[in-house]
């Protein structure tokens, strides 16, 4: 079944959209400027990885009261209400990254040169963790998704400069990875490295 949403605002013209979701496609329908966009279920993903992001950077924040990560994860829906097969994939993001967290940062310290890791902006830090993490750990994503996504995060949630640092750090990941950079696997592998 189709989801519609209609938006009209009026800053110099009259723009209607629509946007149709259905079976994990979204249609989006400007008018009067004629623009179509279309786009799979990668726009979920993008907004998966945003709210994946946000959890990262709220558990980073509030290190110093440790809860479970269940409860952690149920205080954060209350908040944040999204589609189920978003906030699976973010969930599923969220843990793989806290859960391979110490390689992963490792990984990032190594390439940081000049920067001691704890100086590193908080929303910068976890987007790192989050794209090497898909680097290093999620084979059914192909490396550049996960880059171009990391540095599309960086431009919206953090400085100018800081997709050119996230890009430069993960840029120097990509060259350890022994995989193809622009396809992933159909599906996951039970033994992920």
């Amino acid at each position: 079944m189709a989801n519609w949403k209609c938006a009209i605002s009026q800053p110099f013209y009259s723009i209607i959209s629509f946007t149709i979701k259905s079976a994990g496609l979204s249609f989006i329908f400007h008018w009067p400027f004629y623009i179509l966009h279309f786009s799979l279920t990668m726009g979920n993903r993008h907004e998966s990885r945003e709210l994946a992001l946000q959890f990262l950077y709220q558990q980073d924040a509030t290190s110093r009261y440790p809860q479970s990560l269940t409860q952690a994860f149920e205080m954060f829906w209350m908040v944040h209400e999204h589609p189920s097969a978003a906030r699976s994939f973010a969930e599923e993001l969220a843990r793989g990254t806290l859960e391979h967290c110490e390689v992963v940062d490792a990984k990032i310290k190594a390439y940081a040169q000049n920067w001691e890791f704890h100086r590193i902006a908080l929303v910068d830090r976890n987007i790192l963790r989050l794209a090497v993490y898909e680097l290093l750990y999620r084979d059914d994503i192909p490396p550049v998704v996960s880059i171009n996504e990391a540095i599309e995060l960086a431009k919206k949630f953090s400085t100018e400069d800081s997709g050119r640092f996230v890009n430069g750090i993960l840029d120097r990941v990509k060259l350890d990875l022994s995989r193809p950079l622009r396809t992933g696997t159909s599906s996951l592998n039970g033994d992920r490295k």
